[in-house]
């Protein structure tokens, strides 16, 4: 018995058209017309993760001709996310350095903003620049302790900026920040991959945040969390139009030396671990 299948544009059909089965030899054997339409609507294609819009100066201080946070772009497209990095006229002179109508709605339309460690956080802080970046109603990860000071956007008060640890303190291991996470013995996490310095806020209260994780040696706040139209602090006079998260994450930039490279602005420094923790704060925020 042979079987013998093409498809026959010329004659189309519609429900289920059986295979026909041919006994005689291969050579004689007739073409039979095979279509299978079961009139279901076919299966949609998987909903796209949301769009991150990625602020940045765009910095390239190991000068190999790369952005230095480019690590964050690839690992957050790997996840599924459409992540929109813009660029500016060079490295280091950032597209989202001056604010205008149309950038302004950019950042509304977005579905996240994160502001990167890749930063020089003197350019986001001229004339009206706080109230603008403050009145962004999309919800927003700060990863740069130097934007977040009092002297700046007015998250934290105080301008202490010190290095972070790599071991990160849950405030409450079961809040949803940690789902899924590897804690060890102590309730803590390896949050960080290497010993290249990183910044955390100089605080262990946020004002009237909330602190979601320490670091696990000083107590000084790592993670934050501030609702949408809530005064930052007392006496801040400034409060966000939509919710913020400070991520201490990113590294700090280091010169080469005889016996060392240079360590860019705002490098991905996490552990898979560091990345789950950062993965959940992006979907708790992508719910608000």
């Amino acid at each position: 018995m042979v079987i013998m299948i093409r498809d026959d544009k010329s004659n189309p059909s519609t429900g289920i058209r059986c295979v026909f089965s041919y006994n005689g030899s291969a050579t004689a054997a007739p073409l039979l017309h095979v279509e299978i339409a079961t009139g279901q609507p076919a299966e949609p294609a998987a909903a796209p993760k949301a769009t991150i819009l990625w602020v940045s100066e765009a910095c390239d201080d190991t000068k190999d001709g790369a952005r230095d946070d480019q690590a964050w772009i690839d690992f957050l497209t790997e996840q599924g996310y459409n992540v929109d990095y813009r660029m500016g006229p060079a490295f280091g002179n950032g597209f989202w350095r001056t604010l205008d109508a149309a950038k302004i709605e950019a950042l509304n339309a977005a579905d996240l903003v994160i502001v990167s460690r890749n930063m020089n956080s003197g350019e986001y802080n001229n004339g009206n620049e706080r109230d603008q970046w403050n009145s962004v109603k999309t919800p927003l990860i700060l990863m740069s302790p130097h934007v977040a000071r009092s002297s700046h956007w007015k998250w934290y008060n105080s301008t202490s900026i010190p290095n972070g640890g790599r071991l990160m303190q849950p405030v409450n291991a079961k809040h949803a920040a940690f789902t899924g996470v590897t804690v060890d013995e102590k309730g803590q996490i390896a949050a960080i991959a290497d010993a290249r310095q990183f910044q955390i806020l100089g605080v262990q209260t946020v004002g009237n945040g909330t602190v979601i994780a320490k670091d696990a040696a000083n107590g000084n706040a790592w993670i934050a969390l501030w609702p949408a139209g809530v005064e930052f602090y007392a006496g801040a006079g400034q409060s966000a139009s939509g919710p913020r998260v400070f991520f201490g994450a990113g590294t700090q930039e280091v010169a080469a030396t005889a016996t060392a490279p240079a360590v860019g602005r705002g490098e991905l420094n996490l552990t898979d671990s560091g990345k789950a923790v950062f993965l959940n704060v992006l979907d708790l925020l992508l719910q608000q």
